[in-house]
């Protein structure tokens, strides 16, 4: 996430040809940073936890596209996609943060040999291609790697 600082910042617009300029005047009043995990499972749960800086009250309210809340715990939903989680200052509607997070449907067997994620996450291993990505990895790092690995066989009960 990109660090937002508190207090008021002048923003300059000029045209191309710099003929003429605007300005207005910003105030951030507070800000949300939020930690959670990037990728998930379908129907798993995760905790997510809001930082606000800038505001007495820091109570947020949690939200999803897909998924539920309860409290700060997430419920990923049954459906493998993408979905944004979302928190809201209690104090100030205005000031929200929101977040991308994977979630993954995985084949699971307990023979190691022929459980299909695992084989493959093993064809896939090291790949950033976008087919592979969207198949294994499960954490949303961008590559198949040994994160995967490490989620699938949490998820496996190994």
């Amino acid at each position: 996430m990109k660090a937002v600082a508190l207090g008021t910042a002048t923003i300059t617009v000029t045209t191309q040809d710099g003929g003429k300029t605007a300005t207005c005047a910003v105030t951030v009043t507070g800000a949300i940073s939020i930690t959670g995990p990037t990728g998930m499972f379908v129907g798993k749960t995760a905790t997510f936890t809001a930082n606000v800086t800038g505001l007495s009250n820091t109570a947020v309210n949690w939200s999803a596209t897909g998924g539920s809340f309860s409290g700060n715990t997430y419920t990923a939903p049954q459906t493998a996609g993408t979905y944004t989680i979302t928190a809201t200052s209690v104090a100030d509607q205005a000031v929200k943060q929101s977040v991308q997070v994977k979630v993954s449907a995985a084949s699971f067997d307990a023979n190691t040999k022929t459980n299909p994620s695992l084989l493959g996450i093993g064809k896939a291993f090291g790949s950033t291609n976008s087919a592979d990505l969207d198949k294994y990895d499960f954490d949303n790092s961008g590559r198949v790697d040994d994160g995967d690995l490490t989620l699938l066989f949490a998820e496996m009960g190994w």
